[in-house]
């Protein structure tokens, strides 16, 4: 079992993604890639807790995008 990710980088992955929605993606790698490029100064294992969320955001929104279209097609 896992540990819970503090707020603040729960925050910041939301807050991230929903503005640069074309920018990240579900591959964990090219998100950390980006996000070291776009904060030089974080340490290494927030990069990785903030990537790690947003890699989880982008699929829960994807999979719930997915699954509003199948409901609406059905209704």
């Amino acid at each position: 079992m896992g540990s819970i990710r503090p707020f603040n980088v729960k925050r910041t992955a939301e807050e991230l993604a929903d503005k640069f929605p074309d920018v990240f993606s579900d591959k964990f790698e090219e998100n950390k890639k980006k996000l070291e490029k776009m904060m030089p100064n974080v340490s290494k294992r927030t990069i990785n807790m903030i990537a790690g969320y947003i890699t989880r955001y982008s699929v829960k929104k994807k999979e719930k995008a997915k699954r509003e279209i199948e409901e609406n097609s059905l209704n």
